[in-house]
């Protein structure tokens, strides 16, 4: 059964993706992107007051939450371009430091 999430931006609800349970939260974001031309690497999912992880499985999420029902809740926050390149080179380790 799938799960429907719903994601919120600060002006209210954006759009409904129909996610499966084995779906990462990566997985969800490359949904996302393409139901809103948000760029994955922008993206920041919060559930509550949680940023939720890209390696999060979407099932677990839901166990929980508690839901009992197929639908989860999750707000989206954009990062600036600027910095969701730099964390992500950083994540991949490119960034050389510069404290030498």
């Amino acid at each position: 059964m799938a799960l429907e999430v719903r994601i919120c931006g600060l002006a209210g609800s954006e759009c409904l993706v129909k996610a499966e349970h084995v779906w990462t939260v990566r997985r969800l974001k490359i949904a996302v992107e393409h139901a809103l031309g948000v760029p994955r690497r922008e993206q920041r999912l919060l559930q509550g007051q949680r940023e939720i992880g890209d390696a999060d499985m979407m099932g677990l999420l839901h166990l929980e939450a508690g839901y009992t029902g197929s639908r989860l809740d999750f707000s989206l926050v954009r990062r600036p371009p600027e910095q969701a390149l730099w964390l992500e080179k950083a994540e991949q380790g490119l960034i050389a430091s510069n404290a030498e």
